[in-house]
């Protein structure tokens, strides 16, 4: 553009000094600068040979990809000492105008009458629209609080994009004002080229993200997501269950367990199968609940161990016992057995005796 502004000002000091080369005919193309115009009006700098032409037309606009046909204005601006080249159109029906820059894949660029500006873009549906990739940043997009005040966003409805709002880490800042809406933060959309546009994500203006749901039963849950969750890690914050080794904790009788289990259902302190339907699970919460539970068990087995290996010690007492009182019992039956064989041999020997 620096080039097309020092070209029109060359050609009108040109136009002064090169008086014998123009030509206005009273009809046909006119030239100034030049006796042989080739547009409709053709300024030439005599001296760099910089030429700016003027063309009415009615037709498509060339290397535009078939822009509109409304009737218009065409300017071409050259420079043969370094071969660059500019075109623009004004469409003046439409009150349009077009930027060719004559690059081949760069595209033209547009400015409607209604105010819309394409990038890249000769006829733009937005208020900037640009086909290609945008850069932005810089010191003048720094949002540290100590150097900007951010005011007037508020009741705007405009959307900020920077860096370093926070004062110092240099983040990307994404800070949006609601306007006239009631519940602000930032949706992200798929627009499919056939078939019903869909939200796919929801940051509310609380800080709630939201996936594949455009709103919460509950907002207490900073993540709510429509669909399965995968990941190769989790890690929640937790406060463990040691407590229950402390020697002030109640261990639930047996009995008592039994009994409540019959009435409920589920274990004490775990939740219903339907209050768990209803309100989801805290995870932390419940492995911790979990936790608390394997380790009541193990207390429970280590009681039942302690119990067991008493009644093993008073089995094998008792199994002393009834060896010693076998012992005796064999003792008492062979000293029967031998008294029995002497009361024999004492009768035997009397009735010897008798017979005498």
């Amino acid at each position: 553009m620096k080039k097309i502004y020092l070209l029109l000002i060359t050609t009108v000091f040109s136009i002064s000094l090169s008086h014998a080369q123009n030509i206005f005919p009273p009809a046909g193309k006119v030239g100034i600068g030049t006796t042989s115009p080739v547009g409709n009006l053709d300024i030439v700098d005599s001296l760099s040979g910089a030429r700016l032409k003027f063309n009415f037309f009615n037709t498509s606009i060339p290397n535009c990809g078939g822009s509109p046909t409304n009737p218009g204005i065409q300017f071409h601006a050259s420079d043969p000492s370094t071969g660059d080249t500019a075109s623009g159109y004004f469409s003046y029906q439409n009150y349009n105008f077009i930027l060719d820059p004559h690059v081949d894949g760069a595209g033209c660029s547009g400015l409607t009458g209604d105010g819309f500006v394409g990038i890249g873009e000769y006829n733009p549906n937005a208020k900037l629209d640009v086909a290609g990739t945008v850069m932005s940043g810089g010191s003048y997009a720094n949002l540290d609080p100590a150097q900007i005040d951010l005011s007037f966003l508020s009741n705007s409805g405009k959307m900020l994009i920077g860096w370093n709002r926070s004062a110092g880490v240099g983040e990307t800042d994404f800070i949006a004002n609601s306007g006239a809406g009631t519940a602000g933060g930032f949706a992200f959309y798929n627009h499919p080229n056939t078939g019903a546009e869909t939200q796919l994500m929801y940051i509310t203006a609380g800080g709630n993200v939201l996936i594949g749901r455009d709103g919460q039963v509950n907002s207490v849950y900073k993540l709510d997501v429509n669909g399965f969750v995968r990941a190769n890690e989790i890690v929640v914050n937790t406060t463990g269950a040691d407590f229950v080794f402390e020697p002030t904790y109640h261990l639930y009788p047996l009995a008592g367990l039994k009994k409540y289990l019959d009435q409920n259902h589920h274990l004490p302190e775990i939740p219903s199968a339907k209050e768990m339907q209803t309100n989801g699970l805290n995870l932390g919460e419940n492995q911790t609940k979990l936790l608390q539970k394997v380790e009541e068990l193990t207390l429970y087995l280590i009681e039942k161990d302690n119990e067991i290996k008493k009644e093993q010690l008073i089995n094998q007492t008792q199994q002393e016992q009834i060896n010693l009182l076998k012992q005796a019992v064999s003792s008492n039956i062979e000293m029967q057995n031998e008294l029995k064989v002497l009361k024999e041999q004492v009768a035997l020997l009397l009735k010897q005796s008798n017979k005498k």
